[in-house]
Parts: C-alpha cells; sequence; structure tokens
C-alpha cells in the first residue's frame, strides 16, 4: 500500500476540518494531530488558535479512545472514492501511544522560568469581565457613603425639626451594617448554591438583585424603606465569594495567582476613588444644577434618586457584559459554555468587531485553545476489525461512509458532595478564623477613618498623660474626601508595583504574617495625628505640611498591611480548600463570615469611639482595634499554606491529580 504523503495528509485533514461547524472542535482536532500524526501541524494550530495545545481527554495506559461518529450516508459525501479512502487510511494511521501524552501547558502561555507579569496572565479577557462584575458593589456602596448624611437627614417630615448628629450617626451605622449583616447570613447558601448550578447564574442573579435595591434605595421615603432595600441588597448579593471562586477556576497556576488575586482587591480601591466623586456630583442634582435639573420634578422628591440610577447603570452593564463574555467556570457545568445564548451572541459581536476594525481573521473569531476545556473533538475509535466499528455508533461504517463529526462532551457526573462538618478541616478552619479577623479591624478602620478626621480639635493645649486626650483634625468635607481617595490611591499603586515581587520573593505565608504584624503600629499611631502641632489655631482645621505628611504615613502603614494581607488571605483560604467541589462552599461561608465582622465592627466601633470622646480618650477604639489586630498576627503564625485545588475526578478514579 502506498503511504499517503504528508502533503496530502495535510489536505485531508484541511477538508475535514472545513466540513466541521465547530471552531473548537478544529482546535481540538489540530491538537490531535499535532500529538498523535507523523507531521509536525504546529503552524497551523497556532494559526486557528493561540499557538497552546492542551489536551482535555485523559489517556489510558494501553491506547486512547478517539470517539468518531460516522455513517451520515453516501449521499453527505462530496469527495471522490480516492479521497475517502486516502481518509480512512489517515485514520487508521493515527498511532496511539503507549502511556499518557507529552506534558502540554494548560494555562500558562510563556515559557518555564520566564517571569510573571501582568500582561502574561491567562485568560485576560475573562478576569477583566469578573473584575467589572467586582467593581459594581464597592462604587456603589462608596457612592452611598458620599451623601448618605443629608440622605437620611431628608427623612424627618418639613413641620418638625430636623434630627439631631448623633441620631443621624445611630441611623447611619444602621444603614451601613445592613448590607453587610444580609450578606453574613445568605453567603453560605450562595456559595452551596453556585456549587449546584453553577457560578454565572449566581453572579448574574446578585448584579440584578443589587440593580434592583439601589434604584428602591434611591427612591425610598422613609428609614423602613430605606433599610428594607439595603437588607434585600444584601441578601440577593452573594458575589464576592463566587467571584473570589472563579478567580480561582479561571486561573489555576500558583505561578500568577500573586496578580490574579489582586483584581478583587484593586477593583474596591477603584470604587473609593470613584464612587464618592459619582454621588457627590449627582446628589441633590435641582439644588446643585438648577439650570440643569431645576425644571424636573421628581428629582426636587427624590433628591437623592440620580447616584442611585448611575449606579444602577452601572451594575446593568456589568451585567450585560457577564451575559455575554462571562464564561462558566465550575468545571461539571463547563459544558453549557457551548450552548449559552449569550456567549453566542458575545462571540457574534466580537466577530463582527474584528471583521469591522480588521483586527480579526475576516471568517470569523477561532476560539483560545485554552477554551478546550469545555469541549472535546469526539474521535472516540474502538476499531475492532476492518470494519471499523464506532463505539456508541448503530450502524458499521465503511469506506464510503466515513465522515467526522464534532459534538460538546457530555457533563460530567457532579462529584460527591460533603457535608460542611467534612469540608471544614482543621487548616480551612484556621485559616477561616483568619480571614475573619482581618475585615474586623480593617473595616472598622475604615468607617471611622473619615469620622476622626472630621471631628473638631481639641481646645484643650496640654493634655493630663500621653494617652488621654480627645479630638480630631476638624478638616471640612472636600479635605475629608482628598484623604479618603488616598486610600484608594496609595493602595493601586501598591498593588500594581509593590505586592506581586515581593509577595513572589518574601512567599505567601511569610508576607502575610509580616502584614498582619504591621496592622496595630497604623492604629495606633492613628489617634496622635490629633496631636500633631498644626499651623493653624484649634478653632480651625488642622493644616501644615507636619500635618499631611503625618496622615500619608499612617495611611501609608495600613493601605500597606492591608495590600499583602486582604489578597494573600483570599489565596490561603484557596489553598486550603483541595476538591474542587469545595471551593465555592468554602468562600461563601468565608464571606460570610467576613460580612459579619464588615457588620459588627463599624456598630461597635461607633459606640467604642462616641464614648472615648466623652471620656477625653479618642484613642481609645484605636487601640482596642490594634489589640484586636495584634491577636490576628499571632493567629497567623497558627496558618499552614495548603497544596491547592486537587482534581476531583482524579481522586474518584484513585489518582490524586494536581490542578493548582
Amino acid at each position: 500500500m502506498v503511504p499517503i504523503p504528508p502533503e496530502k495528509k495535510k489536505v485531508l485533514l484541511e477538508t475535514a476540518l472545513e466540513k466541521s461547524s465547530s471552531s473548537l472542535a478544529t482546535d481540538a482536532l489540530l491538537a490531535t494531530a499535532h500529538i498523535h500524526c507523523h507531521f509536525d501541524y504546529g503552524t497551523m494550530a497556532k494559526h486557528k488558535g493561540d499557538g497552546h495545545l492542551h489536551p482535555t481527554q485523559p489517556h489510558t495506559q494501553t491506547q486512547t479512545r478517539m470517539r468518531t461518529q460516522m455513517g451520515r450516508g453516501s449521499s453527505e459525501r462530496s469527495s471522490s472514492s480516492s479521497d475517502l479512502e486516502d481518509e480512512r487510511r489517515l485514520l487508521a494511521d493515527i498511532n496511539i501511544p503507549e502511556g499518557p501524552p507529552p506534558p502540554l501547558p494548560a494555562t500558562s502561555r510563556i515559557p518555564e522560568g520566564k517571569p510573571v507579569t501582568w500582561l502574561s496572565l491567562p485568560r485576560k479577557s475573562q478576569l477583566i469581565v469578573l473584575a467589572l462584575c467586582r467593581l459594581s458593589e464597592p462604587l456603589t456602596q462608596t457612592s452611598v457613603a458620599s451623601y448618605l448624611y443629608y440622605y437620611l437627614s431628608s427623612f424627618h417630615p418639613p413641620d418638625k425639626p430636623p434630627p439631631s448628629a448623633e441620631t443621624i450617626s445611630r441611623q447611619a451605622g444602621i444603614i451601613a451594617s445592613s448590607f453587610a449583616l444580609a450578606q453574613c447570613l445568605t453567603g453560605v447558601l450562595w456559595g452551596h448554591l453556585s456549587d449546584r448550578i453553577g457560578r454565572k447564574p449566581c453572579v448574574l442573579f446578585g448584579l440584578a438583585g443589587t440593580a434592583i435595591s439601589i434604584i428602591g434605595f434611591g427612591f425610598s421615603e422613609n428609614l423602613a424603606m430605606a433599610l428594607t432595600f439595603r437588607i434585600l441588597g444584601g441578601f440577593l448579593n452573594g458575589n464576592v465569594g463566587v467571584l473570589r471562586t472563579m478567580v480561582a477556576e479561571v486561573v489555576v497556576e500558583k505561578k500568577y495567582h500573586s496578580r490574579t488575586f489582586l483584581i478583587l482587591p484593586m477593583c474596591f480601591n477603584v470604587g473609593i476613588i470613584v464612587g464618592p466623586a459619582i454621588g457627590g456630583m449627582l446628589a441633590d442634582p435641582a439644588s446643585t444644577y438648577p439650570g440643569l435639573f431645576g425644571g424636573v420634578k421628581w428629582m426636587h422628591r427624590w433628591r437623592y434618586a440620580l447616584p442611585n440610577l448611575a449606579s444602577a447603570a452601572f451594575l446593568c452593564m456589568s451585567m450585560l457584559l457577564g451575559f455575554l463574555f462571562l464564561e462558566e467556570s465550575l468545571e461539571s457545568k463547563r459544558y453549557r459554555n457551548r450552548t449559552d445564548i449569550g456567549l453566542r451572541v458575545g462571540r457574534g459581536i466580537t466577530s463582527f468587531a474584528n471583521r469591522l476594525y480588521n483586527t480579526g481573521t475576516l471568517g470569523g473569531n477561532s476560539p483560545k485553545t485554552d477554551e478546550l476545556g469545555e469541549y472535546q473533538i469526539v474521535t472516540d475509535l474502538d476499531v475492532d476489525d476492518d470494519d471499523a466499528t464506532v463505539v456508541g455508533s448503530t450502524t458499521p461504517s465503511s469506506s464510503s461512509s466515513a465522515s467526522i463529526r464534532f459534538m460538546p462532551v457530555k457533563p460530567k457526573k457532579p462529584p460527591t458532595r460533603q457535608t460542611l462538618r467534612k469540608t471544614l478541616t482543621k487548616n480551612i478552619t484556621f485559616t477561616l478564623i483568619a480571614f475573619t479577623i482581618l475585615p474586623l479591624h480593617n473595616a472598622t478602620f475604615m468607617h471611622l477613618w473619615g469620622i476622626f478626621l472630621s471631628t473638631p480639635r481639641s481646645l484643650t493645649p496640654h493634655p493630663s498623660s500621653p494617652f488621654a486626650f480627645t479630638g480630631g483634625l476638624s478638616l471640612p468635607a472636600t479635605q475629608v474626601g482628598i484623604a479618603m481617595s488616598y486610600l484608594g490611591v496609595i493602595g493601586i499603586l501598591m498593588q500594581l508595583l509593590l505586592y506581586p515581587p515581593l509577595q513572589e520573593k518574601l512567599g505567601l505565608l511569610h508576607s502575610f504574617r509580616i502584614s498582619c504584624m504591621i496592622f496595630p503600629i497604623a492604629y495606633f499611631l492613628t489617634p496622635f495625628l490629633a496631636r500633631v502641632p498644626s499651623t493653624s489655631p484649634p478653632e480651625r482645621a488642622a493644616s501644615g505640611w507636619l500635618v499631611w505628611a503625618s496622615v500619608v504615613g499612617v495611611l501609608l502603614l495600613q493601605v500597606t498591611a492591608r495590600t499583602f494581607a486582604l489578597p494573600g488571605s483570599v489565596i490561603l483560604l484557596t489553598n486550603s480548600v483541595e476538591k474542587r467541589s469545595n471551593l465555592g462552599t468554602v468562600n461563601g461561608v468565608g464571606s460570610s463570615l467576613a460580612s459579619g465582622s464588615r457588620a459588627l465592627g463599624p456598630v461597635v466601633g461607633g459606640v467604642l469611639y462616641a464614648a472615648g470622646l466623652e471620656g477625653g480618650v479618642v484613642g481609645c477604639v484605636f487601640w482596642v482595634m490594634a489589640g484586636i489586630a495584634t491577636l490576628g498576627a499571632w493567629w497567623a503564625w497558627f496558618l499552614k499554606e495548603g497544596r491547592g485545588l486537587v482534581n476531583d475526578g482524579a481522586e474518584d478514579e484513585g489518582e490524586e491529580g494536581r490542578v493548582a
């Protein structure tokens, strides 16, 4: 028998690829040809995809099953009889080597040994969509904080005197804590639900629920109505834990974690900068911009609805982007990505844009080869005799009726789920405790920082003792906003430039422990800002370069500690989970505990702060926070870095397949 020349093989494969309607299957067949055929087809694979081949079907010790469906009928074939014979011989010529296939990179797009950079991150499009979904919540929450005092003041009846500052402050604390408290009660539920129905539905539902609640909050006319919508928003949104889980599933290699797990905290810092600006500019537009909105009647009745409508518009935009471009990351539900209507429309939009701007292939987009995790080529042949009976086929194939078809793989059977008690191992439990302590003091500081800067300065020039003093800096709202924005600016710069290289040099656990030891120093020094010499008299706001240098110095300590501790705690929690099927549940538990801390901390902190002002010891609450942070630093020494996720399917087969 005359062997088929390599050029002929290439033509035959290209013909088979043109008959396939699935570009995912195209990349998969190219990858198979590159691995198993007798010629190198890597150049074409790079042209079709991204140059990286991703095997998705594990090999057995004797042969790899290649599922091929044959028997579509001779009427559907347009090839000549000689071409059909060559195709049949080509399939028979694909030799399946004994043992496992050669290792190929799964997600890495850079050679081993190369330094990891932001540009080298895999799945950047998915990470961008996840970042936009995450940004919506801090942007919405910080937007409310900028006008909350005046929003609550607008609820009092015109025929009654306005509420006192103490009353408004108490109501503001309740409003601020209600959202986090509701998230605390439902975080575990959302995490468990995302393990069952998938991540994407939970994220989209959370964005929709938050949009509805924020619109209702903007149009509320009394405190009870506003509190109801805030609680509703917390109940309907469990996205923090779900998005953390998705980041871990989208990029599984540990070498990228120092950057990928910074993306969500970075979104929080962006929200701190942008949110207050949006809220401040759009609050009470009829009074702020009478020439533009003075004639709009509903803006006189609902003066703080416009910033909430703007936040809802951003949430809807994030939801739309998620619907069109966010892929399901839960392993047992990834088969949906092939039939997801939103993804199909999104791919069509992307393909149209590529053709319009001539930046992509004119024939449409070829998906990245890292998408092959969702589809495998259906070419599992078990050739038992010369008639090439196909396993799973109802008709024997022949040389005149053989064809290649590509089909999505049937969804895998979900792994056996454990009870919550068995899921929470000792290492996970210890990490969850550290995960709870951190937001307890960090959220309290974020809540009290603006209040402390706004508190009037003490008129007593010489305190009775180094610790018995009161007062703040008496800064006006504009300067408080500037000081608040420093939190976000410093945080973003450190997350982009400082954290990744230092974390890689020091190690995850060591850098987390060091950061936990910085928090107590920052909290201990914060109240002493009230004693920094000012160039202005005590009746006026504190001023002078020394005051602002001290403010920036304290923020530098706190933000540095937070920059290392927050993503470090998330990575430690993720790595403590070994079974992929438990990741959503554990992140849900962590999200609930963290939300409980964020709800409890500001309320208790506000009470202690008021007591400190009355007792002449304004630093009381900050020194209590320093004690809690010291406890967290001590607890960090009991933590151990887990080995990360293990493939559940491999465990079920008695083999431990390391994923991360």
